[in-house]
């Protein structure tokens, strides 16, 4: 008699729960709040610094490997 699969597979399990805790995290007001604060216009352009720097650091440290 063939055994029928289970209904939730490890793999499905592993990947359900963060995305339900990240579900979460998207309604719970405070997070919200933190994360519009965080997106304010006025924090871009450091945003857009910091990114640069990390590029051109990353990018530096590749090409430095390159043989």
């Amino acid at each position: 008699m063939p055994r029928s699969p289970p209904a939730f597979s490890s793999t499905s399990l592993c990947v359900s729960i963060p995305i339900a805790f990240l579900m979460a995290l998207a309604t719970d007001p405070n997070v919200t709040g933190a994360i519009q604060v965080a997106l304010e216009p006025r924090f871009i352009p450091y945003y857009v610094i910091a990114i640069g720097l990390i590029t051109e650091i990353a990018r530096r440290r590749t090409i430095s490997r390159v043989p």
